[in-house]
């Protein structure tokens, strides 16, 4: 006995339509996805392997053809040698911690205050926009003229005070701090 639901069903596909239908849903995410995943792959896996190919290699040009030598570890062997390449690896680390916890917290911080307040996000959307416009380049030439010993901002201000201001990039104990700032 059939019930009067199993008419109102519109009839099944064929049976290769619907594992058609079935492998067009799987695969059309996948497909959407490659264009992107090719460029990275272009844009980060090419550069990263001729990375490798040269730290391993030395490359001389000869009749403005470049002639490639297998060298092993040799550069980094002579890398480690080097007595500046400790501290710089430290330097690095120092800043790249210090940078990334105080850019957190500072994130953190200006999103509390502005989902707390409407009338921070116009104020907010301005901070925002300015390191946006502004080019790094800039940004750092004024940094350094206001760290300048004789002429800068800060050590003019300090002045102002009695206070003598310190060689801000030249003291060891400033430097990094002066820098990440």
């Amino acid at each position: 006995m059939q019930s009067s639901l199993d008419s109102s069903l519109p009839p099944k596909p064929p049976f290769l339509i619907e594992r058609f239908r079935n492998f067009v849903d799987r695969t059309f995410q996948y497909w959407t996805v490659a264009p992107l995943v090719i460029v990275l792959l272009l844009l980060v896996a090419y550069p990263t392997f001729q990375l490798l190919r040269m730290s391993v290699s030395e490359v001389d040009i000869v009749k403005g053809q470049a002639v490639w030598e297998f060298v092993g570890l040799k550069h980094l062997e002579t890398a480690l040698q080097d007595p500046v390449v400790p501290t710089a690896l430290k330097n690095t680390l120092v800043f790249v911690v210090a940078v990334v916890i105080i850019e957190t917290f500072l994130a953190l911080v200006i999103s509390i205050l502005v989902s707390r307040s409407s009338h921070l996000v116009g104020l907010y959307r301005t901070v925002l926009l300015i390191p946006l416009l502004v080019p790094p380049i800039a940004i750092g030439t004024m940094w350094r003229l206001m760290y300048d010993y004789n002429y800068g901002f800060i050590n003019q201000a300090l002045g102002l005070f009695g206070i003598a201001g310190p060689t801000w990039t030249a003291d060891p104990h400033l430097a990094m701090p002066s820098i990440i700032l």
